[in-house]
Order: C-alpha cells, then structure tokens, then sequence
C-alpha cells in the first residue's frame, strides 16, 4: 500500500510538473472574418488547454514567417491580448509560421516534485547526473526558456515547414508535415544552439476532433534526428525539453542550478 501511495504521489506530481507547457494554436475561424486568430495555451498532455493572455514583456522574438518576407509583430501587439495574435488572412492564406520566443524565467521546485518532472520529461540523463552528484533530495533550481512554432497550412507552407529560423532549441521536420496520412513517417530534426541535439527524447502529440490525446515519444539519433508514425487528422504537436547545467552555478538559493529549453511546433493535418 505504502509503494502504490508513492506511485500516485508521483504520477500527480509529473502531471503537475507538465502543466506549465506552452503552445501556439490556431482559433476556430469564425464565419466571414477577414482575420486569423492565434492563440497562446497552458495546458497539460495538449489536452484542452488554458488560453492564456500575451505578455508583452515575456517576448524576445514575435514573428509571422512568410515564404517570401518575415514581419516582426512586437510593435503592434497588444500586453494582456486574448486571443495572443490577429493576423489579416491575406498573410497567411498562402502558408505561414508563426515563431514566438520567450524571455527566460525562474522556478524553484521542491525535491520530489522536480525529479517527477524530470521523469515525465525523459530527461534521464540529468536524473542520473542528481544522482551521481548526491542532489536527488534537493529542491532544483531552474531557469527556462521557451521557443514556439505553429505552421498555417497555404501553398507554400511546404517550404516554411522544414525552414530553419535560428531558434536555441528548435525542431525542424524533413518534409511538410500537413500532407502526411495516416501510416506515414514523420522525421523531424532538432538541434541545439545551431548543431543537432542526440538522444533528446522527443514527443509527438495528436488531439483529434473528439479532443482525444495520442502520443509517441522518440530519442533523437547521433544526428538529431527522430523519426514517428502518424495516426491520422487532427492538431499535432512535436515538443521537447533540453535540460543542462547552468553555465554560473552559486551557492546562492535563488541562483540556477539547472538551465532548460523547452520548444513546441503545432501542425494541423486535415482528413481527406
């Protein structure tokens, strides 16, 4: 009984260390509206997420990425906007990218709660490293930063699709990823400040219409490559952590110990 108790402590606490993800989602378009809304969502396994508003002074790049010109959206958007982005359609009808980069933050999580996350996040490595270094029963400390991608689909989101835009941590499929079909291989590369990133475990997530939750996760090659199946239409996400040791380690309580990444990419795939 006292392991099962453990168990589901556990479980709660990685759910709750997942909750923080952040993504970019497109709005469901309203009938006759001459505009495109994105959205920026908090939740939990890309279940439903929490809308959540924009913080201007959270932003280090806003951008919509077209095939022929990139516009910075910073100067026109809007602190506490909900949705995020409104964009005319006539920018994204031919396909789009929408990257938002996020300025770092701080975060101290207790022992227990920060080696669930660490578990729910694949990060084995820095869980083997606390444990080579006697930290398991310390709280972390950690800073983190996010990077995030949605592709709108149009006629030349094939070549927006596997463009690389100089992200620190950044996930690039090798072919456009709203075309696939049910069956197909789905090859995304990540790298890490410009060079492939190997075993990073990387997870691919489909909501479907029904707003059920598929995934499947992968460890990146020596390459940076990791390779999935798709099952079939819906909003997809690909999304990863990268966890290292901080670069300047203090004794200091409210320093970092830990500096992580956290990137996401959001495609849609139609049914025929």
């Amino acid at each position: 009984m006292r392991k099962l108790t453990k168990m589901l402590l556990l479980a709660i606490f990685a759910a709750n260390a997942a909750a923080h993800d952040y993504w970019l989602e497109p709005a469901p378009k309203r009938k006759g509206s001459k505009t495109v809304a994105i959205t920026l969502q908090l939740g939990t396994d890309f279940g439903a997420g929490e809308e959540k508003p924009l913080q201007v002074r959270r932003l280090s790049r806003l951008e919509r990425i077209g095939a022929e010109s990139t516009r910075d959206l910073r100067p026109e958007v809007v602190d506490g906007r909900k949705p995020a982005l409104e964009l005319p359609a006539s920018e994204t009808q031919d396909g789009a990218l929408i990257a938002m980069d996020r300025n770092a933050a701080r975060i101290i999580l207790d022992n227990v709660k920060f080696n669930a996350y660490l578990q729910s996040e694949g990060l084995e490595s820095v869980l083997r490293e606390r444990a080579r270094t006697n930290e398991t029963k310390r709280a972390g400390r950690e800073e983190y930063t996010r990077f995030l991608k949605l592709l709108l689909p149009g006629s030349a989101s094939g070549d927006l699709a596997t463009r690389k835009i100089g992200q620190t941590l950044e996930i690039v499929p090798e072919s456009d990823p709203t075309r696939l079909r049910a069956g197909k291989k789905l090859a995304a590369l990540v790298s890490f400040e410009g060079a492939p990133l190997p075993n990073a475990s990387v997870l691919l997530s489909r909501r479907t219409r029904g707003k059920k939750v598929e995934s499947e996760r992968a460890n990146t090659d020596a390459g940076g490559r990791a390779e999935f199946t798709v099952r079939g239409a819906g909003l997809h996400v690909l999304r990863l952590v990268h966890m290292r040791r901080a670069q300047i380690v203090s004794d200091d309580f409210h320093q970092p110990e830990w500096q992580s990444y956290w990137t996401s990419y959001v495609f849609a795939i139609r049914s025929r």
